[in-house]
């Protein structure tokens, strides 16, 4: 993903300010509700927020949530009118293992995230880019004043780099092994 936000959408100056669409379960969109502004779409209402001058920084969706069962195809379509506006897609395995709907899926996103070390191996077979590992140290849950204490963790990896699809294929492949750790 570059950091250039999509056309039409502003360069959020803050956190507060950034801006997403997300398709995923109440205790998902609670949290990041507090912390950015989020549009929480819907399968009968979706498209109200892809229309307007307020564009989003991404999609982002949590599989494990119950989504399959409530959006079915609706999701495609979804995905799709990301795809043509160039919006990054984002999915999130919050829970497993995959079902077929995701697995069919999960090469449309641009990175695909997973709490689950097990299920790598199952998404890069199923075409997912760069799947990578949500370290639990980065995620503090709702409420929570204080950050999580990652140094006193066995997972303390932080990475504040950046991404370039232009870098050469093996810094790529060892930096995902570094953070893979």
């Amino acid at each position: 993903m570059s950091a250039k936000p999509p056309d039409g959408a502003a360069k959020p100056s803050s956190l507060s300010d950034l801006r997403i669409w997300v398709v995923g379960g109440s205790r998902l969109t609670s949290a990041l509700s507090q912390v950015c502004d989020v549009a929480i779409l819907s399968p009968s209402e979706w498209i109200r927020h892809c229309q307007g001058d307020r564009r989003s920084a991404f999609l982002l969706v949590e599989a494990g949530s119950g989504v399959d069962g409530e959006w079915g195809d609706e999701l495609d379509r979804v995905l799709e009118r990301c795809e043509r506006i160039s919006l990054p897609r984002l999915l999130w395995v919050s829970g497993g293992p995959l079902t077929p709907y995701w697995l069919d899926r999960c090469n449309r996103f641009e990175r695909v995230f997973c709490m689950d070390r097990s299920l790598l191996p199952g998404l890069e077979a199923a075409g997912a880019r760069m799947p990578s590992i949500l370290w639990p140290g980065a995620v503090a849950p709702s409420g929570q004043s204080q950050p999580v204490d990652a140094v006193g963790s066995a997972d303390a990896v932080v990475w504040l780099g950046g991404w370039e699809r232009r870098w050469p294929a093996a810094w790529r492949k060892r930096l995902t092994s570094v953070l893979r750790g």
